[in-house]
């Protein structure tokens, strides 16, 4: 698993941007399919450059059999916050990244159910949720088949947090802009000397 994963990164451009092992993000720069504006005024066009986060599976805090503690919800903000820090670090060092004006995070559907957990979670952050729009039957089938491949990798790193019905679920869009980025986390102090966590 932990062998197809990485040349599924490798042939998509996922990558590392911190050797930090608490770090919980990697990139991938992707361009846009629909223009944007967010919440800060900043308007983006489609196939604009934008960076999306993927979940670091290996170094994600691990959830224990009972379920979602608060222990472990500390530590997923701890590694937000974190990874933000360290994601404006890299970027203040990447002048060939320059025109990225954006970071996107695609949620699982699950998540903006009756509890939205991890949705509000993101926007404590600064992430602001996208309007939806209808998947073409095609979009749909790649969305199972990411959900299915997802799965897998939580089921091998981390099976307690695996859900079975996240395998149908569609996906919540969040973005945040680089100037937020830049401002709440890329001069700040380093990660564990205080919290960027943005409260609404």
């Amino acid at each position: 698993m932990w062998a197809l994963d990485a040349r599924l990164r490798l042939r998509h451009g996922v990558s590392e941007y911190t050797r930090r092992e608490d770090c919980i993000f990697r990139i991938q720069i992707a361009a846009l399919a629909r223009d944007l504006r967010l919440a800060d005024g900043i308007r983006l066009r489609r196939g604009d450059r934008i960076l999306d986060l993927h979940v670091w599976n290996e170094q994600f805090p691990r959830m224990a059999a009972p379920g979602p503690t608060l222990g472990w919800a500390g530590q997923v903000r701890r590694g937000i916050d974190l990874s933000l820090r360290e994601l404006g670090r890299h970027l203040a060092v990447r002048p060939d990244l320059g025109d990225v004006r954006a970071v996107r995070v695609c949620l699982s559907a699950e998540a903006t159910g009756p509890s939205g957990r991890l949705v509000r979670l993101m926007m404590r952050f600064g992430f602001e949720a996208m309007e939806a729009q209808i998947s073409s039957l095609a979009e749909r089938m790649h969305q199972i088949g990411q959900n299915i491949l997802i799965a897998a990798m939580v089921l091998a790193s981390n099976p307690a947090a695996f859900r079975a019905r996240s395998l149908w679920c569609g996906r919540t869009e969040m973005c945040l802009s680089r100037r937020f980025l830049e401002e709440h986390y890329g001069c700040g102090p380093h990660p564990g000397e205080s919290c960027g966590e943005i409260r609404q």
